[in-house]
């Protein structure tokens, strides 16, 4: 497993089943600060960055997304507005997600 930061608005964790999980809570994603512009570029790395909800994303090594393959009810490549406890089950699933 490997985790990654991303320009201090969000990370990406790698599991051993080479699936990686993108959460970003930074200003503009589909998260509590998504109106929050004042987060947006390099001041931003300067910042504490806090959020109720994250923008969840998911792939395989290759670039094939996956998100609705973890949760079918995702309408896109990414899931928003989600919460710790739907972090939790997504980043469950993408552990345990198959070759």
């Amino acid at each position: 497993m490997r985790i990654d930061i991303i320009g201090n608005r969000n990370f990406h964790i790698t599991f051993d089943n080479e699936v990686t999980v993108s959460v970003l809570i930074g200003g503009g994603s589909y998260s509590d600060n998504h109106d929050n512009m004042d987060l947006l570029g390099h001041e931003q790395a300067q910042k504490k960055v806090s959020s109720g909800t994250a923008e969840l994303g998911a792939w395989k090594q290759g670039g094939e997304w996956i998100t609705s393959k973890l949760r079918p009810d995702a309408s896109g490549d990414v899931l928003g507005w989600q919460t710790t406890e739907q972090l939790l089950d997504f980043l469950n699933k993408a552990s345990a997600f198959d070759k």
